[in-house]
């Protein structure tokens, strides 16, 4: 049960015997397992004192593959709850305007570079340094073409 937790996470051989007494599904036992192995890498990360706080793109980059299991079992650890809210309620929603057809229509050939190129103009959106479509445009062009760093 509950109390076998603390040694599944501990132990993944035990963790995995663990969830096969649970009866989940496999996908569910995968989410659950995962989010075991990087919960506490994820804790120890967030809560970091003396740190300067992770930039948005940065903390996008670390939770947007993680399952929500990764997440509570962060904050379970002690992971301060401000970024984890902050990437849940608003950074994972964070699109462009703009999208790889825009850049083909501005003779934009197609190719690797156009893909990096959307999504440094994605990073740099999350960062407060794009602030609208036609500077997401701007920047991607720019990018993409390889002309400077985009600005």
């Amino acid at each position: 049960g509950a109390d076998c937790l603390p040694v599944a996470l501990a132990a993944p051989v035990g963790l995995a015997q663990w969830l096969d007494g649970l009866g989940l599904s496999a996908d569910d036992r995968e989410r659950v397992a995962r989010g075991a192995r990087s919960g506490p890498s994820l804790a120890a990360t967030l809560r970091r004192p003396g740190d300067a706080p992770l930039t948005a793109s940065a903390l996008r980059e670390l939770l947007a593959r993680e399952p929500p299991e990764a997440l509570a079992l962060a904050l379970a650890l002690g992971a301060p709850a401000e970024p984890i809210a902050r990437y849940a309620d608003v950074l994972r929603f964070v699109r462009l305007s703009i999208d790889g057809d825009d850049l083909l229509s501005a003779g934009v050939q197609p190719s690797p570079a156009l893909g990096r190129a959307l999504a440094e103009t994605l990073r740099r959106k999350l960062d407060g340094q794009v602030a609208d479509r036609d500077e997401e445009l701007r920047v991607a062009l720019a990018l993409a073409r390889g002309e400077e760093d985009g600005r």
